[in-house]
């Protein structure tokens, strides 16, 4: 444990020395606090609103709406021909929000409350008061009624504002913890074909096991990459909470823990593999090709995860979130939407986890066969059977 122990420190030290490290530390940082902060100081131009209208009657209303509509606000009314004709150009998005024939507004997932109060006001205006009027009520009972009368709005997926926001810091989360694996990994593999090029493995292996230096420099790396992402992930949620852009969905913290244990399992996972890269190469240049199928295994991996995102509960994200490789990736968002059973969230970390201990085993075994090989790259079956 004190060889261990002290090929980590080494690693640390040697990383956080060098002044990309900390250049590119300070500019991620930076970059996730202005993508926080800079659309609410240059906020551009608020979207247009569209109303459509089926009949002559709710055309006039959708008239009064826009006409009502705040000089900031680009609006315009279509006039639409029936309630089927309605829903369509809702569905399609041809239209923010539409008034059916009942007077019934119909959106797709939510409605701009400005809007919506805007309409509320125009039904009520242009249909109840004109009917009062009609039958001789006086202005003050109108009033009144005109204040009481509910306009029935529908929506045709109704949304779950804190579970969407939970899915949408759980993407950026995955995507966070992409870049930290393939970083790092890639690290622990260069690493790898660094000291055996400069032929500082001798100088190590007279004092230390091959097993030893190798679970040093994965413990090492990795402590560093966690400790980063655990940055990144704390700075982003103060920066949006100080820059009051939308209120912190519940469960965020929990999400963190959620990303943090993914990013370790998945870093074993592809840390052994990357370790398999730096093992086979003999030169740095050698690595590009060594370490590609491992890289195209983790991007391909991150792609299948952000494409199940769309539908997190859907057969596809389950899955995904049972394979070892896309499991890290894939987990935490279908945590997020709340569809992983309790089991689900078990059986997947008990998978990763055999899986992450059978290839630390072959990453030793390929690692210690390989590591003083030096003149040629060589096949994984070579290094196993060097070994």
């Amino acid at each position: 444990m004190s060889a261990i122990t002290l090929i980590a420190r080494r690693e640390v030290r040697t990383r956080v020395g060098e002044k990309s490290f900390r250049i590119s530390m300070v500019v991620s940082l930076v970059a996730i606090v202005a993508i926080a902060v800079l659309p609410k100081v240059f906020a551009g131009e608020q979207s247009p609103w569209e109303v459509g209208a089926v009949g002559a009657g709710n055309q006039a209303v959708a008239d009064v709406a826009v006409g009502a509509a705040p000089d900031d606000r680009e609006a315009t009314a279509v006039a639409l021909s029936s309630d089927v004709d309605a829903r369509r150009a809702v569905d399609d998005g041809n239209v923010d929000v539409a008034i059916l024939a009942d007077g019934t507004l119909l959106a797709d997932s939510e409605v701009d409350a400005g809007l919506e109060e805007l309409l509320r006001q125009a039904v009520t205006t242009e249909r109840l008061v004109g009917e009062l009027q009609a039958r001789g009520v006086p202005e003050s009972d109108i009033a009144e009624l005109v204040a009481s009368t509910p306009v029935v709005t529908e929506l045709l997926d109704p949304p779950d504002p804190a579970r969407d926001r939970r899915i949408g810091f759980a993407a950026v989360g995955v995507v966070l913890l992409f870049t930290q694996l393939l970083g790092y990994c890639y690290w622990v593999a260069s690493g790898v074909v660094e000291e055996k090029s400069s032929r500082v493995i001798e100088v190590l292996l007279a004092k230390v096991r091959p097993r030893d230096l190798l679970v040093g420099k994965v413990a090492g790396i990795g402590g560093l990459g966690l400790v980063q992402l655990l940055a990144f992930v704390v700075v982003g949620l103060g920066a949006f909470t100080l820059a009051d852009r939308f209120p912190i969905p519940s469960g965020v913290w929990s999400l963190v823990a959620v990303v943090l244990v993914a990013f370790v399992l998945g870093y074993l996972l592809f840390a052994s593999l990357f370790s398999i890269a730096g093992a086979m190469a003999a030169r740095a240049e050698d690595l590009q090709a060594t370490s590609t199928p491992f890289s195209l295994l983790l991007t391909g991996s991150y792609v299948a995860a952000m494409i199940a995102i769309g539908n997190p509960g859907g057969g596809a994200a389950k899955v995904l979130s049972f394979v070892p490789f896309s499991a890290p990736l894939a987990m935490p968002l279908r945590i997020a939407d709340g569809s992983a059973a309790a089991w689900e969230i078990a059986l997947s970390a008990a998978i990763v986890i055999v899986a992450a201990y059978a290839l630390v085993r072959v990453a030793e075994r390929v690692y210690r066969g390989g590591v003083m090989r030096t003149e040629r790259p060589a096949s994984m079956r070579e290094l196993l059977r060097a070994a």
